[in-house]
């Protein structure tokens, strides 16, 4: 008990009293209870971490973390660490560098060093794959810790005499401690990454290997400052890993993704991926599938409460340009992950599908969903291809009707109209989405009219056939106007569109 009292007390702020006093081999042999010591502070990181995050965005959590990490050790590493690059960064022979580490004053390089470090560690803390933020939190403190017990058994004390902190551990650290320790960081370790434990091991130990070769070459052994320094650069190195390979993390992370999706498009994407359980909020206008409707909602689609998205804690927000541009700029300054796409055709949808996919760990049915969309697009297109181009109906669609608002070139409609099998009379306006002339309509003579909303207690046929000069429209003469296609398969640009374009062709050719 003695003995990891004596680590706490010297590797945290926490006010242990030990009668007696702790003799340096007392001090030494305590060493054994370093790992142990860095699994508790990697425990209240890990806790902070996860509690903070119900109150503030990733950003404000990360910084947090860093700071407390710091608190709790007294800064005790971070001051060797400064010492240690004011020293190297010098230049200075051997003896030289050892006096500059030994005075303690902080010099520019050493400041400069310590804020890339922290830049280092906060960066890479905010890119952690999701779900193993705290978990390398832990990973980090422990072998952190365990660190100084090998640089005390395996490398020679690097200045003369007995002066100097180190002096007490390096060259005194006994076989039975150092093996605790070592079990101790193994079954931490194994613990909290399983298998993948062993990938980070060995990484971190040829880190730590190079780094502590490096203060031998240059100062003949270690010192409490270099072995401080190491600990800082081991918590960056496990930190990179992590990111490096957040395949291999992610194993470990829970299965489970918290999503928030802001638009009804997206929403169907996400539920076409398998994703509907992990959706934790969608807007006011998210209803398909309709088992969706039971989710939390953040507001409508143009304007989200970005407060209460955060309270939701989502891994990944998917969003879309046009009336949501400020809000998703807004979320992206406060660090949240938001997956904006914004397709104008068939080949920006699909990779629209790819990138939610991705992001959400569903790239395979990401891959799978688009292959089937493409199969049932050209199976259409192929069929569509077999008409004459004499014989294809000439399409006239309206999105609304005061003004009167059609579909051109480089809109969604429009590609769907022509793999469908009809031509649009809209389609030489050079714009998406624009007004246009009730007489150029009459002009064009459409075979078929397709209204994008319903006719208001009319039926489509009458209500168009009302308008001076349609009564004479081929499509209205024939019956040939419709209002019964879901305008959801239609103008949201995900899976069901490919219903959309099935619904048109069933009508351009009955």
């Amino acid at each position: 008990m003695k003995g990891i009292l004596a680590a706490l007390q010297f590797l945290t702020i926490m006010p242990v009293r030990l009668k007696g006093g702790v003799s340096d081999e007392e001090m030494s042999s305590s060493a054994a209870w370093f790992p142990a010591v860095g699994l508790m502070i990697g425990i209240l990181l890990a806790f902070a971490y996860d509690a903070l995050g119900y109150v503030f965005p990733v950003p404000v959590v990360c910084a947090f973390v860093l700071t407390l990490s710091e608190v709790v050790t007294g800064g005790l590493h971070i001051d060797g660490f400064i010492d240690t690059m004011d020293g190297i960064a010098s230049g200075a022979d051997r003896r030289r560098t050892l006096e500059i580490m030994h005075e303690g004053r902080p010099g520019a390089l050493g400041i400069a060093a310590v804020v890339l470090l922290f830049l280092s560690k906060f960066s890479l803390l905010l890119s952690l794959p999701k779900g193993t933020a705290e978990i390398s939190l832990v990973a980090m403190s422990v072998i952190s810790r365990a660190s100084f017990v090998a640089s005390a058994v395996f490398y020679p004390y690097a200045r003369a005499g007995s002066e100097g902190l180190g002096k007490i551990f390096i060259g005194r650290v006994k076989r039975p401690a150092a093996i605790t320790a070592a079990v101790t960081l193994l079954a931490a370790v194994i613990f909290v990454f399983r298998i993948k434990a062993f990938i980070l091991l060995p990484a971190v130990a040829a880190a730590f290997i190079a780094c502590s070769l490096y203060f031998k070459g240059k100062l003949g052994g270690v010192t409490g400052d270099t072995i401080g320094a190491v600990g800082e650069m081991l918590e960056v190195i496990v930190l990179a890993i992590v990111v490096a390979l957040p395949a291999g993390a992610q194993a470990y992370a829970d299965e489970d993704i918290r999503i928030v999706s802001i638009t009804p498009a997206t929403t169907e994407i996400a539920c076409a991926l398998g994703l509907e359980k992990d959706l934790v909020g969608i807007s006011t206008f998210c209803d398909y599938p309709p088992s969706v409707k039971k989710k939390e909602k953040i507001g409508s689609f143009s304007d989200p409460n970005i407060e209460k998205i955060i309270m939701l804690k989502p891994d990944v927000i998917l969003a879309t340009g046009l009336e949501q541009a400020q809000a998703v700029e807004k979320m992206k300054k406060l660090g949240l992950n938001v997956i904006s796409v914004e397709p104008g055709d068939f080949e920006g949808l699909f990779r629209s599908v790819t990138e939610i996919g991705k992001a959400c760990g569903k790239d395979k049915e990401a891959s799978e969903l688009v292959r089937d969309m493409r199969r049932s697009l050209d199976s259409l297109r192929m069929k569509a291809s077999r008409i004459d181009g004499s014989l294809r109906p000439k399409v006239y669609f309206e999105i609304w009707n005061d003004p009167i608002m059609t579909a051109g070139k480089g809109s969604f409609i429009d590609e769907m109209i022509s793999i469908a099998g009809g031509t649009n009379i809209a389609d030489d306006t050079g714009r998406p989405f624009s007004q246009f002339s009730a007489e150029l309509v009459v002009e064009r003579d459409p075979d078929v009219i397709i209204l994008g909303y319903m006719a208001a207690g009319l039926s489509a046929a009458r209500s168009i056939g009302e308008r001076a000069g349609w009564g004479g429209i081929k499509a209205v003469k024939s019956g040939r106007v419709y209002d019964d296609i879901d305008p959801d398969t239609l103008f949201r640009p995900g899976p069901r569109l490919i219903d959309g374009v099935k619904a048109l062709n069933d009508r351009f050719y009955k």
